[in-house]
């Protein structure tokens, strides 16, 4: 029965488990802790067996003896142990911890994730507190380290990561350890605390064909009108024409209201349509094809802050959807987020109709760039 429901996996939703398994499971969940193998919960440390070893030569020479001072070292030895079992619970005991993920994340870029501890405790303060991050079911290989918080007090410290990959990645909980107080004995807990995490695609230096400048597009700038573009000429005001227009200091030299015309804003659109269907290829196999895609749309990513960066409206035509042109920070963080979610397109998926009235960047799945517009194709590598 298993196998036949693995069979019924698409090539996209394999490479998408292969590519982002850090990506959110659907349906419930066990807890945490039988999800996560932790490297024990109470382990000895190297310090801690040296120390063993020296209680069972001390016990081992006062057996032999009968020296009741020998007998007294040993029982002090291991009321050690003891204390330091204790306390290390207390120190672990009453804490509660939040992330404090940055605004945004991009794949490759490292970035630095905070972490919040606060000792609820009224009175005992927590010592030698190792926070480590856990995603996908594994202890990250990463560490925060606080060395004491104070009773109702709160503490913020970060470590740095990065994500190899765009997408939906979800941090499920953290291991919580300390070797307080003598750092014979390392004890530590699971906290389950789950945060989802959107990742956007990574952000490069890419080649685009040479495409018209905003305010100097040719004829369509001397045939279009419009609002919000550079001033494409002056008439007299006539009703039904916007006051805001209205060119002050011209009217007062001509003594009469003149009317500013401005260019049309479709003569700085510009369109990106991004081929993301997952063909399998007799020569790649399905992760290399699976990768030749992710690179796709880190260049339609890259693309359109290129392209916005230097005044134009970008758009997005995807196979699973579009975005109309715009401009600007928010524009492109939509842009972002939307090929951050984006799944991989069947084999025979098309792209929405549209009315392709401005140029238009290709993006093949493959990552080669080329240019639709009128005064003939061109192509550039990305």
């Amino acid at each position: 029965m298993a196998s036949a429901e693995k069979a019924r996996v698409s090539p996209a939703g394999q490479a998408a488990a292969l590519l982002h398994p850090g990506a959110p499971a659907p349906g419930k969940r066990p807890p945490l802790h039988r999800r996560v193998r932790p490297r024990e919960r109470l382990r000895v440390t190297r310090e801690g067996w040296l120390f063993i070893v020296i209680s069972i030569a001390i016990g081992m020479a006062a057996i032999r003896s009968g020296n009741n001072l020998l007998f007294l070292i040993l029982g002090m030895m291991l009321g050690l142990l003891v204390v330091s079992g204790i306390l290390s619970e207390l120190s672990l005991r009453g804490l509660s911890f939040s992330r404090l993920p940055p605004g945004s994340i991009h794949a490759v870029k490292p970035f630095l994730m905070g972490i919040s501890v606060t000792n609820t405790k009224r009175r005992f303060p927590s010592f030698s507190i190792e926070v480590e991050d856990i995603q996908a079911d594994q202890v990250l290989d990463k560490r925060c380290y606080f060395l004491k918080i104070p009773a109702g007090r709160t503490q913020t410290t970060a470590y740095r990561h990065a994500f190899p990959r765009r997408g939906r990645h979800e941090l499920t909980g953290f291991k919580v350890s300390t070797k307080f107080p003598f750092a014979l004995l390392r004890k530590s807990r699971l906290v389950e605390l789950e945060t989802e995490v959107l990742v956007l695609p990574a952000i490069r230096q890419v080649s685009i064909p040479p495409l018209p400048t905003p305010g100097s597009a040719g004829d369509r700038r001397r045939k279009l009108r419009g609002r919000g573009g550079d001033i494409y000429g002056l008439h007299d005001f006539r009703p039904g024409d916007d006051p805001r227009e209205i060119h002050w200091k011209v009217s007062a030299h001509r003594g009469r209201l003149v009317i500013r015309e401005r260019e049309a804003e479709s003569a700085k659109d510009v369109l990106i349509r991004l081929d993301h269907r997952l063909i399998l290829d007799e020569d790649a196999g399905l992760l290399t094809t699976a990768e030749a895609v992710e690179e796709a749309i880190s260049v339609a990513a890259s693309s359109a802050a290129h392209l916005l960066q230097q005044g134009y409206r970008v758009g997005l035509l995807t196979q699973g959807g579009s975005l109309p042109v715009d401009a600007g920070p928010s524009h492109l963080a939509r842009i972002l987020r939307l090929l951050a979610r984006l799944d991989y397109a069947d084999a025979d998926a098309v792209h929405p109709p549209t009315l392709e009235l401005a140029p238009v960047v290709l993006v093949s799945r493959w990552g080669q760039v080329s240019l639709l517009a009128p005064g003939g194709p061109a192509e550039a590598a990305a």
